[in-house]
């Protein structure tokens, strides 16, 4: 979803009974508008504070980077990996590795000190290992361009924000309102949690079970 779909969501929310048709080519018209401006130009900061709140829940889908020799340093039974140039990490979910017999290791132990992952278990000196991690997410300002999307939030977790919108910025007006969105918004992002701990547990199951 582009970042004005969200804000235009989140004002349908809150002007359920208004009728008016909404369109992301108009957004300068809202921008200007008494009925809408005040609640566009506070929404940069609801949007950033439900960001932060996806990024803490730990839902955004995992990225993968599968580190080259350029970036490997293997002496001593050590292995260190240089991660510095990911430039969106929030937090290292797994490491994984693929030896040259094909073996699958999904998820190994390791130490993540700054700009390197470190693992000092031995393992075969030529496998191939890939960073598992949950990205981190960009605050929004009033100079965010409309027209593109939220980096990181797939549609199906982006469509959720204009809730969290709606509960922060209905606080005053409509309490009632506001609590039942925020209520709505947590429930959606409970389940989303708990199918994320379900498909992580899942995946160290399988391989458990193989002896990986």
């Amino acid at each position: 979803m582009k970042l004005g779909e969200i804000k235009l969501d989140a004002l349908r929310l809150m002007h359920a009974n208004v009728g008016e048709q909404l369109a992301l080519e108009h957004m300068d018209v809202y921008y200007n508008s008494d009925e809408y401006r005040d609640y566009l130009w506070n929404m940069p900061g609801a949007i950033t504070r439900c960001l932060f709140d996806l990024e803490e829940k730990r839902i955004l889908p995992t990225k993968e980077y599968r580190a080259n020799e350029s970036s490997l340093n293997r002496s001593y039974g050590r292995i260190k990996i240089d991660v510095s140039s990911i430039d969106d990490i929030h937090e290292i979910d797994r490491i994984s590795f693929e030896n040259s017999s094909g073996d699958y290791g999904s998820d190994i132990e390791y130490v993540f000190d700054g700009d390197f992952v470190i693992i000092d278990e031995w393992i075969d000196p030529i496998a191939v290992f890939t960073v598992h991690y949950l990205p981190s997410v960009k605050p929004v300002t009033m100079r965010s361009e409309d027209s593109e999307p939220l980096a990181n939030v797939p549609d199906k977790i982006a469509a959720l924000i204009p809730y969290f919108i709606k509960a922060e910025l209905y606080r005053e007006e409509e309490p009632e309102e506001a609590a039942e969105a925020r209520n709505w918004y947590e429930a959606a992002t409970e389940r989303l949690r708990q199918r994320s701990l379900r498909k992580y547990h899942s995946v160290r199951n399988i391989y458990s079970q193989t002896g990986c």
